[in-house]
Formats: structure tokens, sequence, C-alpha cells
């Protein structure tokens, strides 16, 4: 699981680097939320299911003024052969809460799952145990594994 986040996620930082405007990562629902949070979070433009390859999505990288990157530098905290679980008061004195940092914990929450499309009206809710942000982490008092912060 760990692995193809931590090669959509280099893909991602790799596009920014080489100043693409969309960049391919494996479809796995795991990429799904992070991608959604990253979304959320204003970091990359959107993305949807590539129509080359219905296994991967095309993630839409962001730009602000003068091509400057919307997600300079980001760390993967956790990687597939060192696995890093954190409880929520490491976590917070660890990260400040202005950071951007994703966790993947046992705390169930809504995802709006929309497949096919990037930017579709309609779209079911369904329970997710998975990936929190790092202020619902420490609100909820639940840790798990850091997946990855944002610099």
């Amino acid at each position: 699981m760990l692995k193809n986040l931590s090669f959509a996620l280099s893909a991602i930082q790799n596009g920014y680097s080489g100043k693409c405007y969309s960049v391919p990562v494996p479809r796995t629902f795991l990429n799904y939320v992070v991608l959604t949070h990253l979304y959320e979070a204003g970091y990359i433009g959107g993305f949807q299911v590539s129509s080359s390859d219905e296994y991967k999505f095309s993630v839409e990288l962001k730009y602000m003024d003068f091509n400057e990157p919307a997600l300079k530098h980001f760390k993967i905290i956790s990687k597939p052969s060192q696995r890093i679980f954190m409880s929520a008061k490491e976590l917070q004195r660890k990260f400040s809460l202005h950071d951007f940092v994703l966790i993947q914990s046992s705390l169930t929450r809504n995802v709006y799952y929309n497949p096919p499309t990037l930017r579709s009206l309609s779209s079911p809710s369904i329970r997710v145990t998975g990936v929190i942000t790092l202020k619902e982490s420490i609100t909820s008092r639940h840790g798990g594994e850091v997946l990855l912060s944002v610099l």
C-alpha cells in the first residue's frame, strides 16, 4: 500500500520540478484519499481517472504566480521499509498545528467518492477508516501512522 503512495508522491514532486501540468499516479484507494486531502488543501489542481489508462489517476498540478509550484516540498515520513507511528501527544510535540500532516488512523470519517469525473456535483459519501489531518488527529486524540508532511 505505502509503495504506491510513495510512488505517487514522488511522481507529483518530480512533475513540479519538471514544470509538468499533469502526472499519472497509480489508482488505489489510499492514493485517492491522500489526493483528496491535497486537493482540499489547495496543493493540487485536481485529479481524475486517466483517459488512457483506467488503472491510473491523472493529477493536475497547480502553479501560483510566476510558475511557482503550489506544493514546494513535502516529506514522506512512513516508508514501506520503516513505518512511523505516533500518538496524538507525540504529534502535537513534533508538529505545529499550522503544518499539513496526513496520518493513517483508525478514526472513521466521511469521504465523498467521485471516481470517474473531476468535478461532479453529486457524489456518494462513504465511511472510511483511514487518512486524517493533524488537526483532526489532535482534536480527536487519535494517533496513527504518519504518512507525509508538507514543508
